[in-house]
């Protein structure tokens, strides 16, 4: 099938998915993607996303994790957690950490450890019933995580999630139109969102 989910990692070297199996290109030659290079995974692969040390492996129920420099050598980890990834949208690289969307709350993944950021927040049944995880749109705005969801009729809105202190600070936006995309900025100070009747700058 179609290969999706183009992420840049460092030495050159491009990742995408296809179904189950995680492909990588020869560095430096996006052009070239060996079928040696393929790694697959248990799962359905939802999406990816680049951390300063490795690619994090979003699928339909646990998430894993590749490091190496050499795409003909890459080591692949389980992480040991039923977290799936409700929305490929909701993927947001923070640097070392991957943020996204779980039926739990939203999760950190930095390496082989996963935690449920909001768990502490709000309750799994709160989360699935108010924030419409599969619908979520993500981005990074000064190191702050912003979401926005919909139930695709009346009901929008939106939320910051600030992780860089030691409990997590959850703010709740509201939206007078659903958002249809987001987008970050090269050095994260703008978040750009497109709705109905244009684009807006958060």
């Amino acid at each position: 099938g179609p290969m999706l989910g183009l992420t840049a990692m460092p030495n050159g070297i491009f990742a995408g998915f296809t179904g189950r199996r995680v492909c990588f290109s020869e560095p430096y030659l996006p052009h070239a993607w060996p079928a040696s290079y393929r790694v697959a995974v248990e799962e359905d692969i939802v999406g990816l996303g680049a951390t300063t040390n490795g690619l994090v492996v979003l699928t339909e129920k646990t998430p894993y994790f590749i490091a190496g420099s050499d795409p003909k050598a890459m080591s692949i980890a389980r992480v040991e957690s039923y977290l799936p990834c409700l929305s490929k949208n909701s993927i947001v690289d923070m640097g070392e950490v991957i943020l996204y969307a779980s039926p739990d709350g939203i999760v950190a993944i930095a390496g082989t450890q996963a935690t449920v950021l909001t768990r502490s927040i709000l309750s799994s049944d709160q989360w699935l019933s108010d924030f419409y995880p599969s619908s979520i749109k993500a981005g990074v705005w000064k190191g702050r995580y912003v979401g926005f969801f919909t139930d695709g009729g009346s009901t929008h809105g939106g939320f910051i999630l600030d992780t860089r202190t030691s409990t997590p600070v959850f703010t709740t936006l509201s939206a007078s139109n659903p958002i249809k995309g987001v987008y970050s900025g090269p050095d994260e100070s703008g978040l750009y969102v497109i709705i109905s009747n244009g684009i807006e700058e958060f």
